[in-house]
């Protein structure tokens, strides 16, 4: 009798095992732990969240106190950030993609492209428009690491939660002042969820943060 519950209890871990989600390295499978905050960090603090509010925020700045920088912001939200993100969650209810995140790599290319290509779309409005430098800065930035870390998730899957959280750090930096470093415990924050969800390596995340934190300022800086 004892036996036969080890045994039951060994069948049943082993079926939590197989069900369980796989980790970053795609190596193994694991039973899924509830990680409430880890989960909610990673929803509310998602990089197409960041696309949606930087523009808004820095055309709002760029020709305060007039109101025509937040316009323009508030289109390139729609057009740069919204488009990506409806495609994402249309192509999750299709199960095209894993989930709104994207944990698969193999699962990336479309979006990315689909993200570039609406990018492309408004940066080209906004040139013939004559807007706000500072928005043409911007998407130049976005689409630059956008672009950077699409050919990286080809062979490696570089964070895009720490990317777009270090380079919006960053951008912002720029614009507000070096007050705005205040907020880094936010990208450690990010980070840390990212980990305890084990759905990036140490390494993926801190390449993430080297790759928005340099590359998406710079950038900014040059040509606003």
């Amino acid at each position: 009798m004892e036996e036969a519950r080890i045994s039951t209890a060994s069948g049943t871990g082993s079926a939590l095992g197989s069900s369980g989600e796989r980790d970053a390295a795609g190596a193994e499978p694991r039973v899924v732990r509830p990680r409430g905050w880890a989960k909610a960090v990673t929803d509310v603090l998602s990089p197409a969240h960041f696309v949606i509010a930087l523009p808004p925020v820095i055309g709002w700045h760029a020709t305060y106190p007039g109101r025509s920088g937040l316009a323009w912001g508030l289109f390139c939200a729609g057009l740069a950030g919204g488009v990506p993100y409806v495609f994402v969650i249309h192509a999750v209810l299709r199960r095209k993609v894993s989930d709104i995140h994207i944990r698969k790599r193999q699962d990336r290319y479309i979006p990315i492209l689909v993200a570039l290509g609406a990018m492309g779309l408004c940066l080209g409005v906004l040139i013939l428009s004559s807007a706000p430098r500072a928005l043409v800065a911007l998407l130049v930035s976005l689409l630059s690491t956008i672009l950077v870390g699409g050919v990286i998730t080809l062979r490696w899957q570089i964070s895009g939660h720490a990317a777009a959280a270090a380079g919006s750090l960053g951008i912002c930096a720029l614009c507000f002042g070096p007050w705005v470093f205040l907020l880094s415990p936010l990208v450690v924050l990010i980070c840390a969820a990212r980990l305890v969800l084990r759905d990036h390596t140490f390494w993926q995340l801190a390449a993430g943060v080297c790759l928005g934190g340099v590359l998406s300022p710079l950038v900014m800086y040059g040509l606003r």
